[in-house]
């Protein structure tokens, strides 16, 4: 994927939607652990959200989406998700994460 002439990197339509979400991963010692955040934009192959707390680049995550009607003209729509974290900041008071989808599956509602 090259850069499109404005500089964007990105070659998926992203759409802004403030969702919520919870990203869960297990540790080394077998624990499961997760943190709550929202997202700012949902593509076909990503996120952007944020959350409570950090999380470190390449940590593999689960997380599932709903999509209320008022984003898809019709029932709502839930997507169980797998993928990674790509890209971890801190803003402010807050941190923001963007992370992969890898694969999804949908969820009846």
């Amino acid at each position: 994927m090259g850069i499109s002439p404005n500089g964007e990197r990105r070659g998926a339509l992203r759409v802004d939607a403030t969702l919520p979400l919870s990203f869960e991963w297990d540790t080394q010692e077998g624990e499961i652990r997760r943190v709550r955040g929202t997202t700012r934009d949902v593509s076909r192959g990503g996120v952007y959200s944020f959350v409570e707390d950090p999380l470190a680049p390449a940590l593999p995550v689960r997380f599932d989406v709903v999509f209320p009607s008022e984003l898809t003209a019709s029932d709502p729509l839930k997507l169980a998700c797998c993928g990674q974290i790509l890209r971890s900041e801190i803003l402010g008071r807050r941190f923001g994460v963007a992370v992969s989808i890898a694969h999804f599956r949908i969820i009846e509602t």
